[in-house]
């Protein structure tokens, strides 16, 4: 069934969806989050909820705001904007995501879920407001889509939320618009499933970023089988990082493995304040096999680590630097 919003402005509480139902919100159309923090789920203190649910979509032209600059000042409580649970099969499409209290959209334990012509706007000056954050889920498709992120615009994790994580798998990003304070494209920083693999960030224009592609292994996870093909960076942020590219291992709740890493048809417009990093941990918990193919960085085709403005620390193996096709 459809639940439609005509233009207008509404403010509610938090808004459970059910499975089967269609929020269709009109062009012109307010979803506004309440200006009372007791009026919110007590799980993650979420504004839109989609629970252990199945055929699930939010689409139109309207908008649908947190409230987080307002509720920032009466709780110290994180909060979402959009928290999509134990769920598969969900859509969301067109609409605009704006002002959470802290990460924008958290897909948690969930399959077969796609963003398209979204539009993810947070306050940039705020710590925490990520963009979109797939959690212990497979089968994810974000494309076409805008970020304004004071944190990280696309975080892949595997948190331990309830102690019940799950395996990464099947994660497409592509053909989004990206600016933010903080990484860009970006797997981890929590990494506790046995496998994270199978991810894809493919023609992403990053206008502006602190890192451009990250991979922070710290729980555990061996972290496999990820491409970024044909993204184009743009402008450094300078934050605290300043570094295009940051791959690393290092021990927090476990030790952690990165292999199988394709960088093809890669386009940095300038030199980064500070090199790119790659650092593995220990013999065997390091970082191995990671491909630049076709990697353009200040106008130069790199053919070394020297050319692309990257230093590898200890435990790295095979990193290599070629043209032509990456397969």
């Amino acid at each position: 069934s459809v639940v439609t919003l005509p233009p207008g402005h509404y403010v509610s509480g938090s808004v459970h969806l059910k499975s089967g139902i269609t929020l269709l919100l009109q062009t012109g159309a307010l979803l506004q989050a309440s200006p009372d923090p007791q009026n919110f789920e007590p799980k993650q203190h979420a504004f839109v909820v989609i629970d252990q649910c199945e055929e699930v979509t939010i689409k139109g032209g309207g908008t649908i705001d947190g409230s987080g600059a307002f509720l920032r000042n009466l709780t110290f409580e994180s909060g979402r904007l959009l928290a999509i649970r134990d769920s598969r099969n969900v859509r969301i499409e067109g609409v605009i995501l704006r002002d959470p209290r802290a990460w924008n959209t958290h897909v948690i334990r969930s399959e077969h879920v796609t963003f398209q012509n979204v539009k993810i706007l947070n306050d940039r000056y705020v710590s925490n407001t990520d963009g979109i954050d797939p959690d212990s889920s497979s089968h994810v498709l974000i494309e076409d889509s805008f970020f304004y992120c004071g944190d990280d615009a696309i975080a892949i994790k595997s948190t331990h939320s309830e102690d019940l994580f799950k395996d990464v798998s099947d994660i497409t990003i592509r053909h989004n618009i990206i600016l933010t304070h903080k990484s860009a494209l970006k797997v981890g920083t929590e990494t506790h499933a046995a496998e994270m693999s199978n991810i894809t960030f493919a023609h992403n224009d990053v206008i502006e970023c602190d890192r451009g592609m990250s991979i922070y292994a710290r729980d555990g996870a061996q972290v496999h089988s990820v491409k970024f093909i044909g993204n184009h960076f743009e402008t450094p942020y300078h934050d605290y990082e300043q570094k295009l590219l940051v791959f690393e291992v290092k021990h927090r709740n476990g030790l952690s493995r990165i292999s199988d890493i394709l960088i093809q048809d890669t386009t940095v417009n300038q030199r980064w304040p500070k090199p790119s990093t790659i650092k593995g941990l220990t013999e065997g918990h390091g970082v191995s096999d990671v491909r630049f193919v076709n990697y353009r960085y200040n106008g130069f085709l790199c053919s070394s680590p020297e050319e692309a403005h990257l230093e590898l620390g200890p435990f790295v193996n095979e990193v290599t630097f070629t043209s032509g096709s990456g397969d």
